[in-house]
């Protein structure tokens, strides 16, 4: 046989047949190598590279959303701890009279009692009640209102009532030691409890 028509050396010159529907079949050659059109490595090469770009992004913008949500949760929960610590009832033990702190009088037992945003206590006297926020360190008593008695005994209760009140209105910083509470306005000790 001619190897020029040899069909095992030349696959893609086998002839075409015809099937028993008179269709044609084309020789097919088995041997050529397997191709994949650039076109298509190439799409898949532009697509890793999108791919590449979008985790990229993802890194740049997700990092720092994380990173803020984790400062505010941080942040909600230290100003949850201080609320927590701030709540419940306080007796008042020092008080800040012309220009240093000097002792509450004896039997008068000032109180301050805290509950989420409401505040009562006593003067020493009078019962006083109001609101309170707080935000991290910093709080601000609301209008308080007070019961209008006169005490006589011991003397100086009322005066010492008046200052307590006053200083009430003022403070803006607060800081909680195991059982100690120090009141403050800006940085000076104002008032000092202990808890009751």
């Amino acid at each position: 046989m001619d190897p020029a028509h040899d069909p095992q050396r030349h696959p893609e010159a086998i002839p075409a047949a015809t099937d028993s529907s008179g269709l044609d079949i084309v020789g097919i050659d088995v041997c050529a190598p397997a191709t994949v059109p650039i076109a298509l490595l190439s799409s898949r090469m532009i697509n890793e590279t999108e791919m590449e770009k979008s985790w990229a992004r993802y890194v740049l913008i997700g990092v720092p959303i994380l990173a803020f949500i984790g400062i505010l949760a941080l942040a909600i929960g230290s100003s949850g701890d201080d609320e927590a610590a701030l709540t419940g009832a306080w007796e008042l033990t020092e008080i800040h009279v012309d220009g240093s702190m000097t002792a509450v009088l004896e039997s008068t037992s000032p109180t301050l009692v805290i509950d989420e945003t409401e505040v009562s206590g006593s003067g020493g006297c009078n019962t006083y009640g109001g609101s309170i926020s707080i935000d991290g360190d910093t709080l601000r008593f609301g209008p308080l209102v007070s019961t209008l008695m006169f005490c006589a005994d011991p003397e100086g209760v009322s005066d010492q009532e008046a200052a307590y009140l006053s200083l009430l209105d003022q403070v803006d910083t607060f800081e909680v030691t195991d059982d100690r509470l120090t009141l403050r306005i800006a940085t000076d000790p104002a008032l000092i409890f202990v808890r009751a």
